[in-house]
């Protein structure tokens, strides 16, 4: 890549609390490049290119900022001047961590304002959340401004979840060859998983900080599932994160035994004097509970088949590269957010080929 330019002088340096070592990092970032197979040997790679010849990444802009926020803001990091940057940077940490993964192709996706198709559906979808954090409400402008500065596509589209603008992309990258993988603490995205589209999950508590590669096997000896029968699990238990109702009386527990032996909802439906779960069996009798579980299933569903100009663009406009200015504006940025670190890292990456 090209050098980076040097645009302005090092702001002072910034109030942060280190949250891993460098050399942590570093781990962090080979482990999961080499589980994703960005350090494959010549022989795995020539095996990989036989089916999928590019790697596009998807991120989840919206939950990735909020899951900074809810574990930066209380750490209060500011600048000398007083400016919160605590979601911010740990929104940029993040990103950065992500793009040293080396991906050809990405694009960060987020929720638009307003609301959309479930909420027609179901005017309580997700009606028990709080209004988002005024520190949040802050900070979104600001990283859509970082994130065009740094020549990464924003897609954000009114009336339609991330969600299903992620899962329109990730199908239609699959087809045309690519590899997917989706950056995103939603479990939602599990309706997804195939080989080759994967997800980068935060890793486990008690283990080091950063990503962990999911996919198909993962899911399956989690679930004793297969990733598409996941919509019929929640549409049975419900998902309390988007006020899904799902059936009353049927949880976490009984819902994967029930869809694991019958397959599908409709399946199970057309055999409910089958079920041997007296509580289950009874309130899948009732038009309630039936109506209940195939609502629940149409606001769980991922859309894969939006067919809208923006995810229709070529995907060479969703090449990641260095960008036009060399990277001068957004130096600029960081080094006026006192993020010398980050600065840092930048240039370390447009600087490796």
């Amino acid at each position: 890549m090209a050098k980076v330019l040097q645009c302005t002088r090092r702001a002072p340096g910034a109030k942060y609390l280190r949250t891993s070592k460098q050399k942590e990092r570093k781990e962090v970032v080979g482990t999961v490049r080499r589980a994703l197979g960005c350090e494959a040997s010549v022989s795995d790679a020539a095996q990989a290119s036989e089916r999928w010849t590019k790697r596009l990444l998807l991120v989840d802009g919206t939950a990735v900022a909020y899951r900074a926020h809810f574990a930066f803001s209380g750490k209060f990091l500011h600048t000398e001047m007083g400016e919160d940057t605590s979601t911010i940077y740990g929104f940029i940490t993040n990103l950065l961590m992500l793009m040293e993964m080396k991906p050809e192709y990405m694009a960060v996706v987020f929720d638009a304002k307003g609301k959309t198709f479930r909420h027609e559906l179901y005017p309580d979808y997700k009606g028990q959340r709080p209004p988002t954090p005024e520190g949040l409400v802050e900070a979104l402008p600001k990283l859509h401004k970082l994130l065009k500065s740094l020549a990464i596509p924003i897609i954000q589209v009114p009336g339609i979840e991330a969600d299903d603008v992620i899962g329109s992309l990730a199908s239609r990258a699959y087809e045309d060859g690519f590899l997917v993988d989706i950056a995103s603490p939603d479990k939602d995205f599990f309706q997804l998983l195939r080989p080759g589209v994967r997800l980068l999950r935060p890793s486990p508590k008690g283990t080091l900080p950063g990503l962990v590669p999911y996919g198909v096997e993962e899911f399956e000896a989690e679930w004793n599932l297969r990733p598409d029968q996941f919509v019929d699990m929640l549409a049975l238990c419900g998902d309390p994160s988007d006020n899904i109702p799902g059936v009353k009386g049927i949880g976490f527990k009984t819902a994967p035994k029930l869809i694991g032996h019958f397959g599908t909802l409709e399946e199970l439906l057309a055999r409910v004097p089958e079920v041997t779960t007296k509580r289950a069996r009874t309130q899948l009798t009732t038009e309630d509970g039936q109506a209940a579980a195939l609502l629940s299933k149409k606001l769980v569903t991922i859309k894969t088949d939006l067919n809208l100009p923006v995810l229709r663009q070529p995907w060479s406009q969703f090449l990641l590269q260095q960008p036009p200015d060399g990277g001068c504006s957004v130096m600029t940025a960081l080094n006026a957010l006192e993020m010398k670190q980050a600065s840092k890292r930048l240039a370390q990456l447009w600087s490796t080929p």
